[in-house]
């Protein structure tokens, strides 16, 4: 921690999960003290394809996939907590326009991991209406953090393109 005369600044590493201090100032005639924490990061959150490579950090942007992706490809959340949250206990919720759809489980090993398969997620995400959110769940902080945002994609079919010549003032089509 360093100051000056009208700032603190302090340094912390990123995956302290938060800093507990103490603030007094103590004058001639004024004794002030006042505890606080201050949350620093306390979740790093990925998302990683089928051969658990990085797709993205989920910091303060929502993914964004299709869920003909969802069903193709097979997709994890990598959740890593820090400090106290380490004892905190998390879910996935699968929310539509209907509301909560789905709701499991995370369970952080020793270190405040977790791998989450998002493949529990399809037989919901076939018959339920899209768009839907996938939200992480802090129970015991009662926060949430839209994590990832699916929407519906229709398969057009495929039509053959159609080629328009102009020759001699005749046209002809090529398809």
């Amino acid at each position: 921690m360093t100051e000056d005369e009208n700032e603190y600044s302090i340094e912390c590493s990123p995956n302290c999960g938060s800093i507990v201090m103490q603030l007094k100032m103590i004058d001639e005639n004024v004794r002030f003290s006042c505890s606080t924490e201050l949350p620093i990061n306390p979740y790093e959150i990925e998302l990683l394809d089928s051969d658990g490579n990085n797709v993205g950090t989920i910091v303060d942007k929502n993914f964004k996939i299709s869920s003909r992706d969802i069903e193709e490809k097979h997709y994890w959340v990598s959740l890593k907590v820090y400090g106290k949250f380490i004892d905190h206990h998390f879910q996935l919720e699968l929310t539509s326009v209907n509301g909560l759809e789905q709701i499991e489980d995370v369970r952080l090993n020793i270190s405040g991991a977790a791998n989450i398969d998002l493949g529990v997620f399809n037989d919901t995400l076939k018959n339920c209406p899209m768009p839907v959110w996938i939200i992480l769940r802090d129970q015991d902080e009662d926060k949430i953090g839209r994590i990832l945002f699916i929407n519906e994609t229709t398969s057009a079919p495929v039509i053959p393109l159609l080629s328009v010549y102009l020759s001699k003032s005749i046209l002809n089509f090529a398809i």
